[in-house]
């Protein structure tokens, strides 16, 4: 790959500008007098459905400290749209507070060209937060899904005994109020021995467990599914 598919970035945190190299400007399609000045700038340039995506990435990494590393689409001014894998670290002072963020975008845009997966499985949705229910199950039932959407561990257990059919995944939060995504497994498992289990969190997991790591974007969720549903049973 061409060296001038990838790019650095910097953000002074303080000030709320960012800093290109000169190949970020060919990779957003902008002209070097237009390079976005301010975070809300180059979230514009962000494709509507992975916004969420970035800024959740952003925000995870000033609250923890921990560098991220996630996939997401660009809006160029020719409405084309690209690829971008986008790596963050922070760099803070000598009393631990937050002074920059610096990175590297990375076009990947004909690495990821092959259709996104689809399916016909049933779903079992849970999670506690109503946004990340919300996205997640419009991801999943545009390619093919049925999804059953539960709030918390107690409702998915209810919603199962009303369910007649099998479930063939169960994409659940790890941490919930009440009951982990876990314990959701663990008691699910007997009744639906064949089902798989994709956990969502925020940070990874031990290794042999299939999960998303959030913020994650859409084609990675639709991706990973996919991937859990066809893995071999263990």
């Amino acid at each position: 790959m061409s060296l001038v598919h990838s790019a650095s970035w910097e953000w002074d945190i303080t000030g709320d500008v960012i800093t290109w190299s000169q190949k970020a400007f060919r990779i957003l399609g902008l002209a070097p007098a237009s390079t976005p000045a301010v975070l809300e700038q180059y979230l514009a340039l962000t494709h509507p459905d992975d916004r969420e995506t970035v800024q959740g990435a952003v925000r995870h990494t000033l609250e923890t400290g921990t560098s991220f590393d996630i996939d997401h689409r660009i809006v160029l001014p020719d409405g084309s749209v690209r690829l971008l894998q986008c790596r963050g670290a922070l760099v803070t002072d000598a009393v631990g507070r937050p002074v920059t963020m610096r990175g590297t975008v990375l076009d990947i845009t004909t690495r990821k060209e092959a259709p996104c997966p689809r399916g016909l499985e049933t779903i079992l949705l849970v999670d506690d937060q109503e946004q990340v229910r919300r996205v997640v199950r419009r991801v999943l039932e545009t390619r093919g899904y049925h999804v059953l959407v539960a709030a918390s561990g107690p409702d998915a257990l209810r919603l199962t005994v009303q369910h007649a059919g099998t479930i063939d995944l169960l994409v659940t939060d790890v941490l919930m109020p009440g009951m982990s995504g876990l314990e959701v497994a663990l008691l699910l498992a007997p009744a639906h021995p064949r089902m798989k289990v994709l956990y969502l969190s925020g940070n990874p997991l031990e290794p042999g467990v299939a999960f998303l790591q959030k913020p994650f974007t859409v084609d990675a969720l639709a991706r990973k599914v996919r991937e859990t549903l066809e893995a071999p049973h263990p």
